[in-house]
């Protein structure tokens, strides 16, 4: 496992293995990482920042929300900037792992990226402060600037990989060219991950649920098809 900090990563560098950020834990939640109270802490802090966001956000509401004390979780972490920064510190952890997993070589360009845009949408509910990140920052007033950072160096990383799957099939003549990676993947963002977000009007538009299961795999395939119908040379 890689346990070096995001860099900076030029789309010349993205067939390098994407790399992880480190923790910013304290020694003693280090400790403790596997703890019952800390993955209380960490959940019930989750919920408090997608309620209201991280300046809004209160150490007491936290403890109350994990059943713990305000000192439990003063144990833990300095400060409720620490606890998100670790939050994305862990959701970032879980990007890296799958999207490090994309089969570059073996199978076409086509199947990558669609593999690759099927899996934003789950990241919506596997991590969802990075993928409100992704949807629109400006939901997390006062968020820790070094989260902004590892979010920002994932993206560059992930567009990197995608351009080098979007040039190989135009090469190969089942891709448009000139496809600006960087774009397509704010685009395919808004429209997968981004629906989570937008359930309310995404309900009223055309009745469909994107926190029910089944419909949320009905937009999963419609946004999927119509993201990858977009990019194709035949279409």
């Amino acid at each position: 496992m890689l346990d070096t900090a995001i860099r900076h990563s030029a789309p010349n560098s993205a067939e390098r293995s994407l790399e992880r950020p480190k923790t910013h834990a304290t020694g003693a939640s280090k400790k403790a990482q596997c703890g019952q109270a800390l993955e209380r802490i960490i959940e019930a802090s989750r919920h408090e920042f997608m309620a209201i966001g991280p300046a809004a956000a209160r150490i007491d509401s936290i403890a109350a929300r994990a059943s713990l004390t305000r000192q439990s979780v003063y144990y833990y972490y300095k400060n409720k900037e620490e606890i998100f920064y670790d939050i994305v510190v862990r959701e970032a952890h879980m990007m890296v792992d799958q999207f490090a997993n994309l089969d570059m070589n073996s199978t076409t360009p086509e199947a990558t990226i669609k593999e690759l845009l099927l899996g934003l949408l789950d990241n919506a509910n596997q991590a969802p402060i990075l993928s409100v990140f992704v949807s629109d920052q400006v939901c997390f007033p006062g968020s820790d600037k070094r989260a902004t950072a590892i979010f920002t160096n994932l993206m560059q990383q992930i567009a990197g990989r995608l351009q080098i799957l979007l040039d190989r099939g135009a090469e190969q003549g089942t891709l448009r060219p000139g496809v600006d990676a960087a774009r397509f993947l704010a685009a395919a963002c808004m429209i997968t991950s981004g629906a989570k977000h937008n359930r309310h009007a995404l309900q009223i538009t055309c009745g469909i649920d994107v926190d029910d299961e089944e419909g949320m795999g009905s937009w999963q395939v419609f946004a999927v098809d119509l993201l990858m119908r977009s990019i194709r040379a035949a279409d």
